[in-house]
């Protein structure tokens, strides 16, 4: 079976640009992203963690304000169980 996708410049270069930086060419690194591949390896090395993070923060708007330190807190987020304490 024969997959046609129609790219924009923009998505050729940057699919080109995500699969040479995981040491792939770009039919591999599709066949990767639609599951058909498994990695060589279960383990990611930095520079391809670097790259993924990368690849994921294209989409974030810069104008955006950072989260406040209480945002992030184990409170904020767990809410009344961040304190509770387990027996075993």
């Amino acid at each position: 079976m024969t997959l046609q996708l129609e790219l924009t410049p923009e998505e050729e270069a940057r699919s080109a640009q995500a699969a040479h930086a995981r040491g792939m060419d770009v039919t591999r690194y599709a066949r990767l992203l639609l599951g058909l591949e498994r990695p060589d390896a279960t383990r990611l090395f930095v520079d391809e963690w670097e790259a993924a993070l990368d690849e994921l923060s294209q989409d974030v708007n810069p104008a955006l304000p950072p989260l406040s330190d209480e945002a992030l807190s184990r409170r904020s987020i767990y809410g009344h169980r961040a304190w509770c304490q387990i027996t075993l």
